[in-house]
């Protein structure tokens, strides 16, 4: 009899937490492995900083800092790249 195929299985928190992706959308980035988040880039602009992340908090902590510099440097033009793990 074969093995069926292993799934990762995430639980969870205790607190809520936001939900950054709809689950197609989800489901994408996980088999991609990683992605450039469009919804927080300029469109058509070439970046002049990448924030990259990974994981839980330091995605919510990138997410904040690219949020001060676009209202401190609102020129600047700020990609996100999200690593799944």
């Amino acid at each position: 009899m074969a093995e069926p195929p292993l799934r990762e299985c995430r639980r969870g928190g205790k607190q809520p937490a936001p939900q950054w992706l709809d689950m197609d959308a989800a489901v994408k980035h996980c088999s991609e492995g990683a992605g450039i988040w469009e919804w927080r880039a300029r469109p058509g602009a070439e970046p002049d900083v990448v924030m990259a992340c990974c994981g839980d908090v330091p995605t919510m902590e990138t997410l904040a800092a690219v949020d001060i510099l676009r209202r401190r440097l609102p020129k600047l033009k700020v990609r996100v790249v999200n690593m799944s793990i």
